[in-house]
């Protein structure tokens, strides 16, 4: 891998050193870090597994928090590595509530088209509120979401507004966010690395807080991405931005990595979107109920009669 830097008694890549030093964590940081990272890898193979990783911020092994370690283990190895979890804090952990709905509604975004199916949002909802989610009141809320599309999905961006008055379905994600803090650098060190400014490229800072929900933009987020006369970013720079998002969608320029199931749920849903009409019936809440061929909604919905 090149060159290393001596950091806590221990040989540290200098290209991860020269990329932490470019997210705006100080040699300090990284060396806290390092040690929290080293006393956990127990037998000294490099990588943390799921189970010292829950120890670790002493949290719950169930589907959430099986999702979120898949979502830091960028490789898919089953460990994180040094690098995958100074990122994995550093992207989490600086995160706002502004921007922290964003980080959820990716992790279960499949595609990463901005846009959930019912399938994928009635499981955001199951995983995140656990046996909550059989609470009617719980039910009824992912119902009146999802009958804000056409074709019974969800936007991000119908996603950001809805959960700005329900909370209470985001508390599993603060309650893990909480435990990185605190077991790491503290919540008065990721707040203030919020407000760090990070030089995109010449003459254009932007702080880590804005910089974390850029991709929350799709459209954007790829112009910056794959298009050089953009912004001219430098090459570290673009591992940088790409360290934000929460996906592989953009991970290559041409999109090559994009799965086959990715590209059939796009169309999926595509095909769905044009092949929904309006029901002629007006005469009750019921009737005016938008009904897709093969319906959409999950078995679990389509008994429930409690709607709004």
């Amino acid at each position: 891998m090149g060159l290393y830097v001596s950091i806590d008694q221990h040989k540290v890549p200098q290209e991860w050193m020269e990329m932490f030093a470019c997210m705006k964590l100080t040699r300090t940081e990284v060396k806290k870090l390092h040690v929290i990272f080293d006393k956990t890898d127990e037998k000294k193979i490099g990588g943390i597994n799921i189970v010292q990783w829950l120890t670790l911020f002493d949290l719950e092994r169930n589907s959430f928090t099986e999702r979120i370690f898949s979502a830091f283990d960028k490789d898919g190895n089953k460990h994180i590595d040094f690098y995958e979890f100074v990122i994995s804090l550093w992207k989490f952990c600086s995160l706002g509530e502004g921007a922290i709905n964003v980080f959820a509604f990716d992790l279960y975004d499949r595609d990463s088209d901005g846009v959930l199916t019912s399938k994928e949002a009635t499981t955001l909802f199951k995983e995140l509120l656990g046996q909550a989610f059989d609470h009617s009141g719980n039910k009824s809320s992912l119902y009146t979401l999802l009958e804000k599309s056409s074709d019974c999905s969800v936007t991000v961006e119908n996603f950001k507004e809805f959960t700005r008055t329900h909370q209470a379905l985001l508390h599993q994600v603060f309650t893990v966010q909480k435990r990185m803090r605190d077991v790491t650098l503290g919540s008065s060190t990721f707040q203030a690395m919020a407000d760090r400014r990070i030089e995109l490229r010449k003459g254009y800072h932007i702080t880590i807080s804005s910089l974390m929900v850029l991709h929350s933009d799709r459209i954007l987020f790829k112009s910056m991405m794959e298009d050089r006369s953009i912004m001219r970013m430098t090459s570290k720079m673009k591992l940088v931005l790409d360290n934000t998002d929460n996906s592989s969608h953009y991970r290559s320029a041409d999109g090559a990595n994009k799965s086959l199931e990715s590209t059939v749920n796009l169309s999926h849903k595509v095909t769905a979107r044009m092949a929904w009409k309006e029901p002629t019936s007006q005469s009750s809440k019921r009737a005016k109920r938008k009904v897709l061929p093969n319906n959409p909604l999950p078995s679990d919905l389509l008994h429930y009669h409690n709607f709004p």
